[in-house]
């Protein structure tokens, strides 16, 4: 016989498994929703997809890199990227997350997906000239464009 609080317990602990694998801290792997086109893996890069521009597939299999660099600094913060980010192609951007929650900055077309938790600072290097969308495959709501100029 099963009884009720149990069944409910077991329910609530599966969600919240769940819940949490979304949630991976910057760093380790986590698995992107299947409809975001993110990579498997935090951070790297994709091997395939091409940027909005329309430069071929090619362009885009190494458009960022994780690391050091000098460039700009953008925050992301109330569940909000900023409007009007654009970068030299080989340039960085230092991403903060303002928020109490993790966020990625994961391009449209798989290229790069960055984790960035709450509180921290990721610095990423864009290196394939291109406008990109983007959007957070934690928060699909948050979108941005970014431009890497040539």
């Amino acid at each position: 016989m099963i009884r009720t609080p149990s069944l409910i317990l077991a329910v609530l602990a599966t969600s919240a498994a769940l819940a949490l694998g979304a949630c991976a801290p910057s760093g380790s792997a986590s698995t992107a929703p299947a409809s975001a086109g993110a990579p498997a893996s935090a951070g790297a890069p994709a091997s395939a997809g091409a940027p909005a521009s329309g430069a071929p597939a090619s362009a885009a299999a190494s458009a960022c890199t994780e690391g050091s660099g000098t460039g700009t600094a953008e925050s992301i913060k109330n569940f909000t990227f900023p409007s009007g980010i654009s970068v030299q192609a080989g340039q960085a951007i230092s991403w903060t997350n303002g928020d109490s929650a993790p966020h990625t900055v994961t391009l449209n077309d798989g290229s790069c997906n960055t984790q960035v938790a709450p509180g921290a600072t990721v610095t990423v290097t864009y290196t394939k000239p291109g406008t990109y969308p983007f959007h957070c495959t934690v928060h699909p709501t948050m979108t941005g464009t970014l431009e890497v100029k040539g």
